[in-house]
């Protein structure tokens, strides 16, 4: 009776193994290339779960049973055809079409360290990357808007709340207050703490 059992859950194991793709293999960090020109990292560290650097952020996911979707909260991965594409859904970002890069080993990029300085940053001219602006500082927060890439903001200030080492900034958009993550912020002329990068 215990031989049959070991074989049964040696051949299920088996069986969703055979599920996974190729490019879920164990091993080290495989870059990506989105659609949009950002790129991330991907590792697969154990069977059933996958590590995503992006846009600043590093998440690990869990496998869905033995599919090809990975999920944590509001996060979501699914490698789609013959393995070489994946689709990145992430929060206040949205979702995002990626290619691998190629199969070579890469090391991941260091996640920004929260810093608890904030401050008054005189209305400096910005522009969105792409994603969503809310009433308050955090994901908790109802979202009013989605802004497309490039849309011009002004940075008003720098708050004390983060998200994935990344603060949360009052900005103006069109003459109206919200609040959008750092990591979603390029600054304009002059390099700003907290945003993802200068445009």
């Amino acid at each position: 009776m215990t031989g049959l059992i070991v074989g049964l859950i040696v051949g299920v194991t088996a069986l969703l193994s055979a599920n996974v793709p190729d490019a879920a293999a164990q091993g080290g960090w495989k870059s990506f290339r989105c659609g949009n020109g950002d790129t991330g990292q991907i590792q697969f560290p154990n069977a059933g779960n996958a590590l995503v650097q992006f846009r600043g952020e590093t998440v690990l996911l869990r496998q869905q049973g033995g599919s090809a979707r990975y999920l944590r909260g509001d996060w979501l991965l699914e490698i789609v055809g013959s393995a070489r594409n994946i689709s990145l859904e992430v929060p206040d970002y949205g979702q995002v079409s990626c290619y691998f890069l190629n199969a070579r080993q890469v090391r991941p990029q260091p996640t920004p360290q929260p810093r608890n300085e904030a401050g008054l940053l005189r209305r400096l001219p910005a522009r969105s990357l792409g994603g969503n602006i809310r009433r308050g500082p955090g994901l908790n927060h109802r979202v009013i808007s989605n802004l497309p890439p490039g849309t011009p903001i002004q940075l008003y200030r720098r708050t004390k709340k983060f998200y994935a080492g990344y603060p949360w900034f009052e900005i103006t958009y069109a003459d109206r207050g919200a609040y959008m993550l750092g990591s979603l912020i390029c600054s304009q002329g002059q390099r700003v703490q907290g945003t993802y990068k200068v445009c």
